[in-house]
């Protein structure tokens, strides 16, 4: 199985504004209303460095972190 992510990093603010998500002063991401931290499938804090997008059609977000990327794509 062969697949490819494109993503511009420059959108990654107007990306998360409109998912109402922002980065933190520790530069996680966290929800703009209350300030929740987001959180991969995994359960793990996405930097915003890492975030690698948000799977279509639903709120989870994926991090670029190699392993995370390779389990989403074996579970779709």
């Amino acid at each position: 199985m062969s697949f490819q992510i494109t993503y511009d990093k420059a959108l990654t603010n107007k990306i998360l504004k409109a998912f109402n998500k922002k980065a933190n002063k520790d530069d996680c991401l966290v929800d703009i209303d209350n300030n929740e931290k987001v959180l991969s499938k995994d359960g793990d804090e996405i930097q915003k460095d890492e975030f690698a997008g948000v799977i279509k059609g639903s709120e989870i977000f994926l991090s670029s972190n190699l392993v995370s990327l390779v389990k989403q794509t074996y579970q779709n």
